[in-house]
This record gives C-alpha cells, sequence and structure tokens, in this order.
C-alpha cells in the first residue's frame, strides 16, 4: 500500500511537469516553423511601439514616416527605405530598433513603450521573410479556392467533402465512418434548437430516404 501510495504521489508531481514542457516545446516548435503573419504578429507590434509618432496621427507623426502603410514603410528614404523586403540589415526600422545609439534607437529610450527581445526578433524575421503588408481577411475580397480533385473516392458527394478529405489526407488520417441517421437528427437538432429531437421527428427523419 505505501509502495503505490508513493507511486501516486511521484507520478503526480511528475505528469504536470512533464505536460508544461511538451507544451512549451510544442508552442516554441510551432513559433519557430510559422511563417510570421502580418496581421497576427506583426500589426499589434507596430500599433502599440510604433504608430503613437509612425502612424495615422499627422500630428503626432515624426519623420514623415508612417508604419501603418506599406507605401510608406517600402518607400526609399535618404539612405534607405524603413523596410526592405528580404534584407533585414539594409532596413531602417531594424537599424534604429537595434540600435545602441540612444539618439537614434527607436523607441526612444524615454518612451514607456519599448519593444521587447522577442518583438524585435518577430520585427526582424518579417522583413527577412519579404516585409509583407497584408490587409486584414474583413477588407479582403473573398478568393473562390479550386476544389481539390479526389479520385477514387466514394466518401466525396460535394465540394465540401472534397475540402475535408484534401485535409485528412494531408494529416495522414482516414474519414471517419458514416453516423447512423438517429445520431445525425440527434446532432442537427441540438446544433440548431439546443434541444434533442422529438420521438416524432426521429421517425420522420428515418423514414426519408433522400441524401440531401
Amino acid at each position: 500500500m505505501f509502495l503505490i501510495t508513493e507511486l501516486d504521489r511521484r507520478c503526480s508531481a511528475i505528469v504536470p511537469g512533464a505536460t508544461v514542457l511538451f507544451v512549451a516545446f510544442f508552442t516554441a516548435h510551432l513559433q519557430a516553423t510559422d511563417r510570421i503573419d502580418y496581421q497576427r504578429d506583426i500589426r499589434p507590434i507596430l500599433a502599440s511601439r510604433c504608430w503613437h509618432c509612425h502612424g495615422p496621427d499627422a500630428n503626432a507623426r515624426q519623420g514623415n514616416l508612417r508604419l501603418d502603410q506599406s507605401e510608406s514603410a517600402l518607400a526609399p528614404r535618404a539612405h534607405t527605405a524603413a523596410v526592405v523586403p528580404g534584407d533585414a540589415g539594409a532596413s531602417l526600422l531594424v537599424q534604429r530598433i537595434d540600435s545602441n545609439d540612444d539618439d537614434l534607437r527607436m523607441p526612444p529610450p524615454d518612451q514607456p513603450r519599448q519593444l521587447t527581445t522577442e518583438e524585435k526578433s518577430t520585427l526582424r524575421r518579417w522583413v527577412t521573410e519579404g516585409g509583407s503588408f497584408t490587409r486584414h481577411w474583413a477588407f479582403r475580397p473573398p478568393s473562390r479556392p479550386p476544389v481539390p480533385e479526389m479520385t477514387s473516392s466514394d466518401w466525396v458527394r460535394n465540394e465540401i467533402d472534397a475540402f475535408v478529405l484534401a485535409e485528412l489526407r494531408q494529416h495522414g488520417l482516414q474519414p471517419s465512418a458514416e453516423a447512423e441517421r438517429a445520431t445525425l437528427i440527434r446532432r442537427l437538432s441540438l446544433d440548431l434548437t439546443g434541444l434533442p429531437p422529438s420521438p416524432e421527428d426521429v421517425q420522420l427523419f428515418l423514414g426519408d430516404t433522400h441524401t440531401d
């Protein structure tokens, strides 16, 4: 009994720590392999750290530089552009955030909105990966992607199935078996009304043989 209790105690202490390490490693791996996304990773940094002096407010703007607009950020200046796509070392933005000169470093040392080491690294990666200024999805016209061609598959019945199957195959997964119709009507009713279907609705659905 003592050995079992001691083993339980040690496992209880080890498992949470191992879980934390796994999550931290997995998150770091994703952060290291995912490409930088302007809207997700860069815009929040620029908005909180840079736009006060280099944003849409003309009265507060410094150096006639806007970092909220690609036209201004990419435009050639006296020596170089603020953002030189693919070349972090040549970009004025990176030069300024990495400068050891208090007169050149941005944000200025006396400003409360200072960049963290991680934020500086993210900005460098963004410029190195191309420094793209993507618009928010709400302002981008929708585009219809091509429907994946799924040959030799009886599982695909419509275009949505083709997209689902393509994603499953990309991850080495197989589609689940088709649910029974009684299960389908229960899921549908819970999704639409939050309540299980009545016995009458179940029987009506089971008696309907239409595929759509």
